[in-house]
């Protein structure tokens, strides 16, 4: 799992959408943290959420350079910031106006938990669920959709569970049939989207997988041009 978790962590960095995953298990095994809907798997930073390339981050305190390191973000970088209203509340209109300006936005809240609900409240909430699968030589799974590398993932279907929905998006985008590995996700992840002028909340649960058979083979009606291995130093 570690491995594992090290590795997808490097890849989302250095992919477009700058993604840092602490899995509670690696970073914090005797302390488990919280996401959205209360699903004790991991933890962002405190809460995240990624609108392209941009990161809007959920705090109780202004960033300080130590936080800005650990989240992977130089010290001459520009960090917009955010205060709730009393509600503990703050427009999601706003925060977008402030991630056209800057590609980190951090919300500063004594109330994380009922900030964050009130943000989330103002979109639509999709549910996904992605694979992280190695094989025997322990590379990893990857694909390349739209000129961006990307792990296997996908919507979960009404009456799936978010493993069986990873487990088929797998398949369906790579070609490759594969094992869970663990009982719990390995990450969360939060994407904003503008979808035809409709805002929606891609929360994304990524299952830790093991080859069982097949080859890569992108789903390329899906717009997927390249499936294939990679390790962490590819």
């Amino acid at each position: 799992a570690e491995q594992a978790a090290r590795v997808v962590a490097n890849v989302m960095i250095n992919s477009s959408f700058f993604i840092i995953l602490y899995v509670f298990s690696v970073v914090h095994p005797k302390k488990a943290y919280l996401c959205p809907r209360n699903t004790p798997c991991c933890m962002l930073y405190e809460q995240t959420i990624y609108v392209g390339s941009s990161r809007i981050i959920f705090t109780s305190e202004p960033l300080s350079a130590q936080a800005l390191a650990t989240l992977g973000i130089a010290s001459n970088e520009c960090v917009e910031h955010l205060a709730v209203d009393d509600n503990m509340s703050v427009s999601w209109a706003k925060v977008v106006k402030k991630v056209e300006k800057s590609k980190f936005v951090a919300i500063i809240t004594p109330d994380i938990e009922r900030t964050f609900g009130s943000v989330a409240s103002q979109m639509v909430e999709v549910e996904a669920a992605g694979g992280v699968v190695a094989n025997e030589h322990g590379e990893l799974l990857m694909i390349l959709l739209r000129e961006h590398y990307d792990l296997p993932k996908g919507h979960v279907e009404r009456g799936e569970q978010s493993s069986e929905a990873a487990l088929r998006e797998v398949r369906e985008e790579t070609g490759i049939v594969a094992k869970l590995v663990g009982r719990r996700p390995l990450a969360v992840t939060l994407h904003a989207y503008d979808c035809y002028g409709r805002w929606e909340l891609k929360r994304t649960l990524w299952w830790q997988m093991q080859r069982v058979e097949g080859e890569p083979q992108p789903q390329r009606d899906e717009g997927i041009t390249w499936a294939g291995w990679c390790t962490r130093e590819a």
